[in-house]
Formats: structure tokens, C-alpha cells, sequence
């Protein structure tokens, strides 16, 4: 698929289960969708990810390095990155509270029991919590920096 197909895509699956029928069908026919700031932010972030997920947006590799390197150094750092509401964002993003393993999760992984018990400690809302699963998934697929042959 070309880019402009895959954001096609992506955004027509999106705004059908916002849109109302007539609305959809005016855009069909080339009239312009008049979108809010909201809609307008989130149709980019939908046609960003489809891009990405699709293998069609590069990350530069200094950017992929250095979230791959602020994780490491956060995550062999002592300190408890659940006692302040910007430490655990920062761990939330970067390292993940949630179990990221594909199996059945239990009491031993937790699932995602540990970043609901962090939102809950700091007061963040259900929109919070999914700002910050969309942006550690972001940071959990970059891939990693192959090695030189």
C-alpha cells in the first residue's frame, strides 16, 4: 500500500465509528470535513501510527538510541520511580509498568496491575493512563539498532 492509502485507511476507520452518515458521505463526495482540535490531533496521530506500523515512517537512529538508552540508564538506577508523579511517567514511558510478555498474565508478571495501582497513587485518569500506553507502545516497538555487518 502506498502512505496516502494506508492513512486512508486508518483515518476512514477511525472517523466511521465517530461520523454521522451524512457526513461521511459529503466527504465521499469531496467536501472537506470540518474537524475540531481534538479530532484534528488525533487523525494526525492515527495517520502517524498507521505510517509506523505499516513500516513506512523511519525513526533517525539518534532518536531511537537515545529513548533506548535513557530506559536502560532508568531502569538500572536504584531509585523508586513510583514515589513521584514525573518519575513514574518518565518509567511508565520509557520502561513500562505493565507486563509486556505475550502469555497468560498471573500474580507473578501483574499484568497491568502495577501502572493501575500508580494511576491510582497519583490520581491519573482513565485518558491519562492511555496517553501513556500509546506512548510506551511508541517506544516499545522501536526497533532496535541493527549492528553493522
Amino acid at each position: 500500500m502506498t502512505p496516502a492509502e494506508v492513512i486512508e485507511k486508518a483515518l476512514r476507520q477511525h472517523f466511521e465509528l465517530r461520523l454521522k452518515p451524512s457526513a461521511i458521505e459529503q466527504a465521499q463526495r469531496g467536501h472537506p470535513l470540518h474537524l475540531s482540535g481534538a479530532e484534528a490531533e488525533d487523525a494526525a496521530r492515527i495517520a502517524v501510527d498507521a505510517l509506523a506500523g505499516a513500516g513506512l515512517v523511519a525513526v533517525s537512529a539518534d532518536l531511537r538510541e537515545a529513548l533506548k538508552l535513557c530506559g536502560r540508564l532508568i531502569a538500572c538506577h536504584s531509585r523508586d520511580w513510583g514515589q513521584d508523579a514525573s518519575d513514574a511517567t518518565l518509567w511508565a514511558i520509557l520502561c513500562g509498568w505493565e507486563c509486556e510478555e505475550h502469555h497468560i498474565h498471573d500474580d507473578i508478571c501483574g499484568g497491568s496491575g502495577a501502572l493501575r495501582q500508580v494511576a491510582d497513587r497519583f490520581g491519573w485518569d482513565e485518558a491519562h493512563v492511555e496517553r501513556i500506553r500509546r506512548l510506551r507502545r511508541a517506544v516499545a516497538a522501536l526497533p532496535e539498532e541493527k549492528a553493522d555487518a
